[in-house]
């Protein structure tokens, strides 16, 4: 699982977390975030579903930010 879904109605760029968001998908997470900054859309990032998150991954959302 890659831990996140990548929408792009238009207009805008949307970034929907899976339920697990861990060190084994941090990789792929980079890329579209990466990938989100190139574009000039609106950025909407969807956690909603997100249960559980390790440390890696949320220093990577924090720097992100």
């Amino acid at each position: 699982m890659s831990g996140v879904q990548d929408v792009r109605p238009a207009g805008e760029t949307q970034l929907i977390f899976e339920p697990v968001l861990d060190i084994a998908g941090v990789r792929y997470l980079y890329s579209k975030l990466d990938g989100a900054l190139t574009g000039a859309k609106a950025l909407v990032l969807d956690a909603s579903r997100v249960q559980r998150i390790d440390t890696a991954a949320l220093q990577l959302l924090a720097a992100f930010c």
